[in-house]
């Protein structure tokens, strides 16, 4: 039994001790949420260096007791791990221990009490030491004591900012700024840091650090964005700037190849999971080795997979510690399209074609898998693998009989046909019949993958005949039936882009697609609701189409789907059910059994343009058939000679009715109220009928005996009772409706209506005396004077059936001619008239309907054209005004909107289209076209303030300094324009050029073409996403346009 320590082991354990508590008292300031914790437990035990301090300088021949030996033991064993335990607060990720501080305050609490309880087993009075030691001795001990019994409080705020942060999509930057600061994340070079302890994190971990790792991700991202924002320019810290001028920074092992112990400049993963520089690994494979270099297992196969999140901690880990970024990285991600592959990566694909060509069957299998792989990483590789050669050997592949090979070589294809060009060359190689094969005969996931590549080829339009042709319409059905959810979208849109072409949609249907598209329609769980319902919308133009269609029972689904469906699905049902009944009669009776008639009015006052134009149609067949059902009484139970007369006595009855409503309102012609009406042919069957009965007339007076049993017909005065008009009208929306008065319009125009024949000025009193004998010698009264009208009836007439005068300039800007001011300058220089007279006045008050208006020597129509907004995306190209013949201009493109405008817009003059604005030729984009020239004056002016958004690429790389650059702003046409925002957007994998979003308001010639150059970067292509709170429809396409709505126009700022 070992009764004490003497001599050089009690030294040595003393030693230790002081060691210990020298090194924990000297460790760094925690710089994360632990700070209160540590620097609490680091306090404690700094107090504890004057104890061994004092016994190891004291008597060195004194034995230390076996009581004594087990606490210092004791005490040494807790302080080894606080050591560990700090150490690994200090250098461990901070969000992690954010995260997880209960699990780390818990740690600090076992730790205080270990601490305590080795205090504890310590006999102070035993040892040799001065009073005053003993006293602090007992005073840490009882500072221990109180914080195992007390446990440091939690930090609410922060758990509250955490929660938050996680929660929110976008957090107040006032959470993430306390974030920022609690965690001590305030420059780039705490968030690199962070990254390469997130990342010895997952490797600790064997690559999976649990639930958290989302949540870390996410936050990670938000602060850095914060950062960025917030703090650009704080690259490191100043502390880290000092230290990095005086020592050479280590790099860390992780960023280490295993083999060649440098920075990895191109680092990529094998299949063991291993990162290795890829030229290493590439010269360990092409010597002939089938293991890994650092784990000796065999590797199941030969692929290289880039390892880009490593690849970005190195930068960097490169950036913060003022290491040169490793150059020719060996990917074609920093490369221009075009460029050739990097000598490593061209020997790569030479070698893996080798393979293709000439290897065994296990050979091609891993080379087409990793053609597979490369072909799907970036857009540039796809040039580099078909630049190659790799096409033809992929195509011959499509026809192995390993199934995994044929995927592996039909999922490459794919790959390599998203680039336009390589399309061509695979159509070319002939490879259509070979992947319509394995269509029919290949594994599911081979067929799956073979839908996708003809999908992809058959966006050219020549191939969708070639496809069509090959046969592979049949198999994609079949494959719609049996496929797993992700082949039978696949199989979808592959068909409905061959159903393009007319002949294609004769084959689908003769194939059989009608009943499985209509199973899928009705099964609404199954997620393929939108595509049957785009297909059918398709075939339905065609006539097979239509009867197979016709044929599946299609009407009750297709209301349902109207009634309840997403807007575009509504659209596609309207569609077709439009088609059925176009020259349906049957069709059309069902689908007014089923109660079309409801769900089609609601669809045309809240679907989109396209579903009320058809619901519009559908509704008039729907009014023609129940007055084919139910015609007028008149015409089916009186006699032929009795139903010829009312209709006599209706018309003129109606236009008697017209007539007094006229002379109430004081507009009737003295000719039209003393002249007898002449009889009226009668009405044939082919006039249009309405479904409206009229009650019995009341009993009529014998005529004198001097006239005519039909003078009564040919009399003015109407028949006794109110008497109802029908008349159609077609609304603003475009669409006909039944109302009962006429429209304003037609009142106006009795009004303004002038005789043909102007007659000879008479004597008044001639004139009087001739129509009293006239009308005295046929036995009738003298018709009445008109009434005069108070103020209060003319005013009522003025404000709901005239338009007030207006100035001049106003109603040349809303007639189109130009802009409020651009009217007021060419009335000033004398290129108006009014009336004959030239006007030089813009506030002159005029009538377009009846005032006589030139302008320019163009006559301005008398009814102006309704106000029109259009939204374009102007391509690549066109120019904004019409004056140059070797550009073509943006108004061409409205063309065939301008055609059918009389169609639509029956009785409005066409309106006259101009930009709000311009781009230049070169630009693309949003841009606004309208005619009417108070909202372009409004948009264009520089107090509307408006924002516009554009999308600039760039060629060549784009660093902080360019970014900063923009932002300062540059002078455009003698004035210092300055940027809103700037923002250099994440690279997406196929777009190997940077891009940047640049927001301004002064709209200035060219002016972010000018910012961008003064920062020295060159523009490849400049794209207008957005004007104010509109933005550029995704799926608008280039050369299109679509009009504004009420909301549109209300986010742009314009209230009509």
């Amino acid at each position: 039994m070992i009764m004490g320590l003497t001599g050089d082991s009690k030294g040595q354990l003393l030693s230790q001790l002081a060691e210990l508590v020298k090194e924990i008292s000297g460790s760094p300031e925690c710089r994360n949420s632990c700070k209160k914790m540590h620097g609490n437990l680091v306090r404690r035990i700094k107090l504890l260096s004057p104890l061994f301090e004092e016994l190891r300088d004291g008597n060195e021949e004194s034995v230390m007791k076996i009581e004594e030996i087990k606490g210092f033991e004791l005490l040494k064993s807790a302080l080894d791990s606080t050591k560990e335990l700090l150490q690994s607060i200090n250098e461990g990720s901070k969000l992690y221990q954010a995260l997880q501080k209960d699990q780390i305050a818990y740690k600090f609490q076992q730790m205080t009490e270990a601490i305590e309880a080795a205090l504890n087993e310590i006999p102070y009075d035993n040892l040799d030491i001065s009073e005053e030691v003993q006293e602090q001795i007992e005073l840490v001990h009882a500072q221990f004591r109180r914080a195992k019994a007390r446990p440091d409080s939690p930090d609410l705020q922060l758990e509250h900012d955490l929660a938050v942060a996680q929660k929110e999509k976008d957090p107040d930057p006032a959470v993430l700024r306390r974030l920022s600061d609690k965690l001590q994340l305030r420059t780039i070079g705490d968030l690199t840091k962070e990254s390469v302890a997130f990342h010895e994190l997952v490797i600790a971990s064997g690559g999976d650090p649990g639930r958290r790792f989302e949540e870390m991700t996410s936050l990670l991202k938000k602060l850095k964005d914060y950062v960025l924002t917030e703090n650009p320019e704080a690259d490191t810290s100043e502390s880290e700037k000092g230290l990095m001028k005086h020592r050479s920074p280590v790099i860390p092992d992780d960023f280490r190849c295993p083999i060649s112990l440098e920075l990895m400049k191109d680092p990529v993963i094998v299949s063991t999971g291993q990162t290795y520089e890829r030229s290493c690994i590439q010269k360990w494979l092409d010597a002939g080795h089938k293991t890994c270099p650092k784990t000796q297992q065999t590797l199941s196969h030969t692929a290289l997979t880039p390892n880009y999140v490593l690849k970005s901690l190195i930068a960097l880990w490169c950036e913060s510690n003022g290491v040169e970024l490793p150059k020719n990285q060996g990917t074609c991600r920093s490369r221009k399209p075009g460029s050739s592959a990097s000598d490593c990566d061209r020997t790569a694909i030479i070698a893996l074609l080798e393979k293709l060509a000439n290897g065994n069957s296990e050979q091609q299998r891993a080379a087409a898998g990793e053609l597979r792989l490369l072909a799907k990483r970036n857009a540039d590789n796809r040039v580099c693998i078909a630049e190659a050669g790799a096409i033809p050997l992929l195509v011959e592949l499509l026809s192995s009989t390993d199934p995994r090979t044929q995927e592996h070589a039909v999922t490459a294809l794919l790959n390599l046909s998203i680039n336009d060009n390589n399309k061509g060359a695979i159509v070319n190689a002939g490879a259509i019949p070979d992947i319509v094969d394995v269509l029919k005969n290949g594994s599911m996931e081979a067929r799956e993958n073979a839908a996708a590549t003809l999908f992809s080829l058959s966006v050219i339009d020549e191939n969708k005949v070639a496809i069509g042709a090959a046969g592979a319409i049949p198999a994609l059905i079949k494959l719609l039936c049996e496929g797993s959810p992700r082949g039978k979208k696949d199989a979808a849109t592959a068909i409905f882009n061959l159903s393009i072409y007319q002949g294609n949609k004769a084959r689908a249907v003769r194939a059989g697609i009608v009943p499985p598209l209509m199973r899928l329609l009705k099964d609404a769980g199954g997620g393929m609701v939108d595509e049957a319902l785009a297909i059918l919308a398709i075939l339905a133009s065609h006539q097979e189409g239509k009867v197979a269609i016709g044929q599946a029972d299609p009407i009750p689904v297709l209301l349902e789907v109207i009634r309840t469906g997403s807007p575009r699905n509504r659209e596609n049902a309207t569609a077709i059910l439009w088609s059925l009944c176009t020259g349906n009669l049957e069709q059309l009776k069902i689908a007014k059994e089923f109660g079309a008639e409801e769900a089609l009015k609601d669809l045309s006052e809240s679907g989109t343009d396209r579903a009320k134009r058809k619901a519009g149609s559908i509704l008039e067949l729907l009014q023609r058939l129940e007055v084919k059902e139910d015609p007028p009484v008149a015409s089916s139970q009186q006699p032929a000679g009795l139903s010829q007369n009312k209709g006599k006595m209706a018309a003129l009855s109606s236009l008697h009715h017209v007539s007094a409503t006229l002379s109430l309102l004081g507009l009737a012609k003295p000719s039209l109220s003393a002249t007898p009406f002449r009889r009226l042919p009668p009405v044939t069957s082919s006039s249009l009928q309405f479904n409206i009965k009229f009650a019995p007339p009341s009993p009529k007076p014998k005529p004198p005996p001097n006239l005519k049993p039909d003078a009564v017909l040919d009399s003015d005065s109407p028949p006794d009772g109110p008497f109802f008009i029908p008349w159609i009208v077609r609304g603003e929306d475009g669409n006909l409706k039944l109302q009962a008065h006429p429209p304003a319009s037609f009142i106006n125009a009795l009004a303004d209506a002038k005789t043909q024949k102007p007659k000879k000025k008479v004597d008044k009193e001639v004139k009087k005396k001739k129509e009293v004998s006239s009308v005295g010698s046929a036995g009738i009264e003298p018709p009445a004077p008109p009434p005069k009208l108070s103020k209060a009836a003319r005013r009522f007439y003025n404000e709901n059936f005239r338009d007030p005068p207006q100035r001049l300039s106003k109603v040349l800007a809303a007639a189109g001619v130009a802009s409020r001011r651009g009217s007021e300058e060419l009335i000033f220089n004398g290129k108006v008239t009014v009336n004959g007279s030239v006007c030089d006045a813009p506030q002159t008050r005029v009538d377009p309907s009846k005032d006589i208006i030139y302008v320019n020597g163009n006559r301005l129509p008398k009814k102006l054209p309704p106000k029109v907004y259009l939204a374009l995306n102007k391509p690549k190209g066109y120019i904004c005004s019409s004056g140059e013949k070797e550009f073509r201009s943006v108004l061409d493109l409205f063309e065939d909107y301008l055609k059918t405008w009389d169609k639509i817009n029956p009785g409005s003059p066409k309106p006259r289209l101009f930009t709000v604005g311009r781009l230049d030729v070169a630009t693309t984009g949003l841009i606004i076209v309208t005619n009417d020239g108070d909202f372009a004056q409004k948009l264009s002016h520089p107090s509307s303030n408006l924002t516009k958004e554009y999308i600039a690429t760039i060629d060549g790389e784009v660093r902080k300094r360019h970014l900063i650059a923009i932002s300062e702003g540059t002078e455009v046409e003698g004035i210092l324009c300055i940027p809103d925002s700037v923002e250099l957007l994440p690279k997406q994998p196929d777009l190997s050029r940077p891009r940047i979003r640049i927001v301004v308001h002064e709209g200035r010639n060219h002016e972010v073409r000018e910012l961008v150059k003064n920062a020295g970067l060159e523009i490849h292509s400049l794209k207008r996403v957005r004007i104010g709170g509109f933005r550029l429809p995704a799926d608008l396409g280039l050369g299109k346009h679509v009009e504004l709505k009420q909301s549109d126009l209300r986010a742009i700022g314009w209230k009509s």
